[in-house]
Parts: structure tokens; sequence; C-alpha cells
């Protein structure tokens, strides 16, 4: 929930990690040659690894970009025409949207949506791509005015999942927002991930990965803030983003209680970047939630998660 109103304020957070494996060829001329060989092949190796690393980085860092100009062209449709026109633009036929702890198709909703109302206003300041470029995450403040320059009705952070589709265009997967006092729009900045994604070699179930997590946090497990990553967003109802260590560990210590329900899951074709969402009840309150996981030296850790209640 969610306007490029001040593009300055945009910060574009992208990591990402390159293997590169060269054969090894064996060729014995003579004792000099064979060192001479050795010396000009170390030297072309070192060539291509920069010029394979470069080219690489510069995919990868378009994919990232690419993603920060959908959500900023997102917002600026939102501003410019109204709020129900931007997400039916932009939503993939299968992308949700959250309610009380309903998941909802997305265009169903917005089709039956009033195109006049509030103004939405939003920007990110986080986001992050898989290396394979085909999904990614973008979270950052909104507010709701009654018309663009009038009272603040209503400020909070979005998150929101994105892939990329068969025609090169990014589409919204998943949209949840939670809501705090403080107004944070546009120039909120937060820390980006401190861990670069690392393509896992092994295949990844995300639904595997939550059940590990639940458990650890059910059972009060100091261990779950191990898989958090450094400097991940957690995002909470009537707070601010938080991303220090100790306030991060509070938070969740507050959803033990909680019962968590899994309701759909995905994963990047690189195996580096997965989602989950589904519907979250601690007490008489139901609501929604959503986590962004990551593959990293330390194994998958939680990059943003969204708890609504």
């Amino acid at each position: 929930m969610r306007d490029g109103v001040t593009f300055e304020a945009v910060t574009v957070c992208h990591h990402c990690t390159l293997f590169i494996n060269f054969s090894h060829v064996t060729q014995v001329v003579s004792t000099t040659c064979s060192f001479l060989l050795l010396q000009t092949m170390h030297s072309m190796k070192s060539i291509c690894s920069l010029l394979c690393l470069a080219i690489a980085l510069q995919g990868y860092s378009q994919s990232a970009a690419s993603l920060v100009e959908a959500e900023l062209a997102f917002a600026r449709q939102s501003r410019e025409e109204n709020t129900r026109a931007a997400f039916l633009a932009n939503l993939d036929s299968n992308g949700v949207i959250f309610n009380n702890g309903r998941v909802l198709n997305g265009v169903k909703f917005w089709q039956r949506a009033p195109a006049q109302g509030a103004k939405l206003l939003w920007t990110p300041s986080m986001s992050h791509t898989a290396s394979a470029g085909d999904v990614g995450f973008t979270t950052g403040p909104y507010e709701v005015r009654d018309f663009i320059g009038g009272k603040v009705l209503g400020s909070g952070q979005f998150t929101s999942v994105w892939k990329l589709d068969g025609t090169g265009k990014w589409k919204l997967l998943a949209d949840l927002g939670t809501s705090y006092v403080n107004n944070a729009f546009p120039g909120q900045v937060l820390t980006a991930v401190g861990e670069l994604l690392i393509p896992a070699t092994q295949p990844t179930s995300i639904d595997q990965l939550e059940t590990s997590l639940l458990q650890a946090l059910q059972a009060g497990s100091a261990s779950v803030i191990n898989r958090i990553a450094t400097n991940g967003v957690l995002n909470f109802n009537g707070r601010q983003p938080l991303q220090a260590k100790d306030s991060v560990q509070q938070a969740l210590a507050l959803l033990q209680e909680a019962r968590f329900s899994a309701f759909a899951s995905g994963i990047s074709q690189s195996n580096d970047l997965g989602y989950v969402y589904g519907q979250v009840k601690k007490g008489s309150a139901t609501a929604n939630y959503l986590r962004v996981w990551g593959h990293t030296a330390r194994g998958w850790v939680v990059l943003v998660q969204v708890i609504d209640l």
C-alpha cells in the first residue's frame, strides 16, 4: 500500500554472486613450453574472468534496476491516474492482496473497486532480485491522502513480491502492507541487507524452510534470530521497519503463541530467492503474513517479513 513523489529518496540494493568454472587443460610440449603455456593461459583466464564478471554484473544490475523502475512507474500511475488503474495494470493474473486473514485475487478485487477515491502514494526504499532476474521484492513507505496535497489519512509500509512475465515485464504477485502513525513517506532510508545471494546447489522447498522456522519460533528458540539475514527487515503493524537484531528478536518473541498457515510459495529459477504467504492467528486476531527468503553463504535466511497483526 503505497508514490514516487520524491524519487531522490529511493535506495536501490542489489547483490549478486557469480560462479565461473574453467576446465583444466594439460598439454605437455616441453618443460619450457609448458611453463609459458600455463602463464599465457593464466593471463587469459584472468581477462576472461573479468569480462564474464562484468557482463554478469551488468545483467544483474539491469534486472534489479528494472524492478525499481517498475515500482516507480506503478506508483506514478497511482498518483497521476488512480490506484485502481495502477493495480490493474501491474497485477499478475494470479497476483494476490490480503484482507484480515483472507487472500484475495488482486485483479478481481480491484475490478470491483471504485476508480475514484483517496490518493495512495508510495516509493520503494529497498529492492532485491534473484540472480536469475525473474523474482524480486520491494518495500517502502506509503501514505494515504484525501487528495494530492491534502490531509494525510494514514501511513505505513508496503512489501511486494514481483515476477518477470514471458514478455519481460515485471508483474505484481503479492502485496501486503502494515500501518504506523509516524509517516515515513517519502524519505525513508533502510540499511541494505548485508549478505549476498548465492544460488543453492540442492533443490529447495520453501514450505520446509517455513516449517522449520515456525517450529523454532513456537518453541521460543533463540536460534530463530540466526535465520534472519543481517539487516533483514521485519514489518509489523504499529511499528516502522525493524532491522536491528535486538529489536527484531524482541518482536519475534511476541509471536511465540501465533499460528501461521502457509497458502502459497514460490522460488526463483536461480534457487536463491523464494517467498511464502498465508494467514496468521494470535488469540482472537486473524491477519496475514508474507516472508521472503534468500540463500546466502550461511544457508537460507529471511530477507524481509511482514506480519500485519
